[in-house]
C-alpha cells in the first residue's frame, strides 16, 4: 500500500554522490501514490511503473544510474519478501522533485510465468 517502506538493494549509488560498492547496499524508500508520480514525470509515468522515494530535501536515498534491474521488494504478511518493482529510471539521482522510477512486476505476471513455464530447447 502506498506510504510502505520498500526495500531496494544496489551496489552502485542510493545517494547522488555515492561510488560503487564492494558491498551489497540496501535503502527503504516509501512507495508514494500513482498521482504524485504522475504529477512529477507527465504522461512518461504509466500504470505499468511504481515510483518510491523521499520527496524531502533532508533524506536523499535513491536509485541511481547503473542500478537498472535491481530490485526492490516489499516484505510479506507472512515474513516473507515479495519482488515488487524493478529499478528503471528516474531524474537525476536523489531529487527530492523526482522520486525513483521501477517497474511494476504485478503487471508482468502473466508474461513471467509464461516465460519460465517454456521448456528450454537447447540451440
Amino acid at each position: 500500500p502506498v506510504g510502505s517502506l520498500l526495500l531496494l538493494s544496489s551496489f552502485l549509488c542510493l545517494l547522488s554522490d555515492s561510488e560503487y560498492s564492494h558491498t551489497l547496499l540496501q535503502a527503504r524508500v516509501p512507495l508514494l501514490p500513482a498521482l504524485t508520480c504522475k504529477k512529477r514525470y507527465g504522461n512518461r509515468f504509466t500504470s505499468r511503473m511504481l515510483c518510491a522515494g523521499s520527496l524531502s530535501k533532508h533524506h536523499r536515498v535513491d536509485s541511481c544510474q547503473g542500478d537498472s534491474g535491481g530490485p526492490l521488494v516489499c516484505q510479506g504478511q507472512r515474513g516473507h519478501w515479495v519482488l515488487t518493482g524493478v529499478i528503471s529510471w528516474g531524474h537525476g539521482c536523489g531529487n527530492p522533485s523526482f522520486p525513483g522510477v521501477y517497474t511494476r512486476v504485478s503487471r508482468f505476471l502473466r508474461w513471467i510465468n509464461k516465460a519460465i513455464n517454456k521448456p528450454y530447447k537447447n540451440q
